[in-house]
């Protein structure tokens, strides 16, 4: 959304001199559920926390090919893992979701809009806003999106990247 982009910080697996990647191993070694649980947990920080921005020298190209160059440390990434396990497309959706109803709500509490309002402001009813700001339903339209944007004040920008 709009002004206060919140960029996608990478998340990596950390690697040994030997090459192993020891959270990596653990996380495989979980049951499934355990390991979609937190996928899904690691994916929601690498959207939605503003846990800063890479540090002078580091590039922001998501901790590829130039990051990996420079530090022999780096290890497969999280989408990588995500993709292994089947769950990619489906985890980034439910985050996405999520981080966008986070923003919409911080949105209308910094700006003092009651959901009666809001819901006039994108000519909606009541229920269409709730789920829009309920983090679990990932059932809303663009069109919605588009208009709970505007309600408050940004744009929405989807892009294949």
């Amino acid at each position: 959304m709009g002004k206060e982009q919140n960029p996608e910080m990478p998340v990596r697996f950390y690697r040994t001199e030997a090459g192993r990647a020891p959270v990596l191993d653990w996380l495989r070694g979980l049951d499934k559920d355990d390991r979609h649980a937190i996928g899904l947990d690691l994916m929601r920080v690498q959207f939605g926390w503003p846990i800063g921005r890479p540090g002078p020298g580091e590039t922001e190209n998501e901790g590829g090919y130039e990051m990996k160059k420079r530090n022999k440390h780096i290890g497969s990434s999280l989408d990588d893992f995500l993709k292994e396990e089947g769950v990619l497309e489906e985890t980034r959706t439910v985050v996405l979701k999520e981080t966008l109803a986070w923003q919409v709500q911080q949105a209308m509490e910094k700006g003092k809009i009651s959901k009666v309002e809001m819901a006039r402001r994108m000519k909606t009813s009541r229920a269409a806003l709730d789920r829009l700001l309920d983090p679990g339903n990932v059932s809303v339209t663009l069109q919605t999106l588009s208009r709970a944007a505007h309600a408050i004040g940004r744009d929405l920008r989807i892009e294949l990247v």
